[in-house]
């Protein structure tokens, strides 16, 4: 008789999750509809992204030239383009996963040497998308670099003019009491997490998958 199928999840960690409201329970899920189910960021870390808030709700407090505007929204198409591409990776990589427990529970009730060759392929399909996801995390990073680098730039001059003016000092959102300065804002850990076939959404580290890809 073929073993039932455990996620990924739970052959990382060794809990036995025999239904959905446990691993809701064991994750500390708590509400989920803050939740996409569209694909892409997840709503919560886009609302916590202080780059993406600063494109929507700061850029026109500043009094920048047309050209600098043109050039924060020409980053902000790259930066939203690879967050996107990062979590679209990341998604494939949790379906991927639960494919290998499935692959993996066939072998070992039939050890047929087309059951290994799918264990195998899949893989090999795990390890490239862990590739590509990491390409889009190192591109996302430079334009982070890039854009936190111009806005800080933008605002120590609003911010010297201010002072001139004898006005208040704009609050610099790359400096927001609940981020450390300097941490990529895309990548705070969410409150709220769901994780079902349609909503995969936490950024499983590397170690986890290599550790989870030698355990056969």
């Amino acid at each position: 008789m073929a073993m039932q199928a455990m996620t990924w999840l739970e052959g990382i960690t060794g809990v036995d999750i025999t239904g959905r409201s446990e691993l809701n329970e064991y994750l500390g899920i708590r509400n989920c509809k803050h939740v996409s189910a569209e694909g892409g960021v997840p709503d919560d870390v886009r609302a916590q992204d202080q780059i993406l808030d600063f494109m929507e709700t700061g850029l026109q407090k500043l009094d920048l030239s047309p050209s600098e505007v043109e050039e924060l929204l020409a980053l902000n198409v790259q930066y939203t383009n690879t967050l996107n591409a990062v979590y679209f990776h990341n998604d494939q990589i949790h379906l991927l996963l639960d494919q290998l427990v499935e692959n993996r529970a066939a072998y070992k009730a039939s050890r047929t040497q087309e059951n290994r060759l799918r264990v195998f392929n899949t893989k090999l399909d795990i390890e490239e998308r862990l590739n590509k996801r990491y390409n889009k995390q190192s591109e996302h990073s430079k334009v982070e670099e890039l854009m936190k680098s111009l806005i800080s730039k933008y605002q120590l001059e609003a911010f010297v003019k201010l002072q001139q003016s004898g006005g208040a000092p704009p609050t610099p959102p790359t400096e927001r009491p609940d981020s450390p300065a300097g941490s990529p804002a895309a990548y705070i850990k969410p409150e709220v997490v769901c994780h079902s076939p349609k909503l995969r959404r936490r950024l499983i580290s590397k170690k986890e998958i290599k550790q989870f890809l030698m355990d056969d």
